[in-house]
């Protein structure tokens, strides 16, 4: 491996070590720790886009190479340094599937490039020849996105609309994730199309269902989302059964005793992360 490739101060990331926290708040600041500026951006694109890096064959390589975190740090560094230029050549790293850091992490990324960032995700979103759980991360890159710039936020539901628009022709799985994120943006400008597709039965139920989407919206009470949940358990029950005979699915209504604040823990949310894990586990069975 050409670890020789990257001149300092890029060679420091090759030896910085495992990552000791995931979550974007926790991050430190990259550009300081290791020196960093807008002349780095080129090689981080470079690095945090290297496969080799990643997904080296060599035996031992994951359990004993410092090198496999430098991407790492170099994608989380290209969001502080607000790098447009990055935003089209990081989605490359969604091309493997199993890579969760990526996943976890390149939407934190696009919040913090910005507004710049939206053409290349939309442009991604827009070519079905990738991936669906990949153009997944990418709806939560847009939310996030649109969450951390208000002036963005407008052009965001616009995408995630147009998105939904194409997916209820043929995809009532992608149809429930960019429900989820319309949801999570509380737009309720696209409460209209939102109970259009669950009325023409063009989403997937096993990610969410209308009552829930309901009361995430405010829309109803604990207990009348309750209520009407308990028609699409049975439906749920058979979908999943359908999907994976072995798997054991959350069914059962969200006990929650009031709408929850943003502040604290959504656990309708949670129900719609727990059914999307589960498909994607699942994805490859027969």
């Amino acid at each position: 491996m050409a670890m020789a490739d990257y001149a300092p101060p890029l060679d420091q990331l090759l030896t910085h070590g495992p990552i000791k926290n995931s979550a974007e708040g926790d991050w430190p600041d990259y550009v300081t720790l290791f020196r960093l500026g807008p002349d780095q951006i080129p090689e981080l694109i470079r690095m945090a886009t290297d496969h080799e890096l990643r997904w080296s064959e060599e035996p031992g390589y994951y359990e004993n190479s410092v090198a496999y975190w430098a991407p790492v740090y170099a994608w989380r560094a290209l969001g502080q340094l607000r790098a447009a230029a990055a935003s089209a050549s990081l989605l490359a790293v969604l091309a493997e599937p199993d890579d969760e850091w990526a996943a976890s992490d390149l939407p934190a990324v696009y919040a913090l490039i910005g507004s710049p960032a939206l053409p290349a995700l939309t442009a991604y979103l827009d070519d079905h020849t990738h991936e669906m759980y990949a153009r997944a991360v990418v709806l939560t890159a847009l939310t996030r996105l649109a969450q951390a710039q208000p002036a963005a936020r407008a052009a965001g539901i616009a995408v995630l609309l147009q998105q939904l628009a194409h997916a209820l022709t043929d995809d009532p799985t992608f149809s429930g994730f960019i429900i989820g994120e319309l949801t999570d943006l509380q737009a309720t400008e696209a409460l209209p199309a939102i109970e259009q597709a669950f009325a023409a039965d063009k989403v997937d139920i096993t990610i969410t269902d209308w009552p829930t989407t309901q009361f995430e919206f405010g829309l109803i009470s604990e207990a009348e989302m309750q209520r009407r949940s308990g028609e699409f358990t049975a439906r749920r029950r058979a979908a999943l059964a359908a999907m994976s005979p072995g798997l054991v699915p959350f069914l059962g209504p969200v006990p929650v005793a009031a709408r929850p604040r943003k502040s604290t823990p959504n656990p309708a949310k949670a129900k719609r992360k727990q059914a999307a894990h589960s498909r994607k586990k699942n994805r490859k069975q027969p």
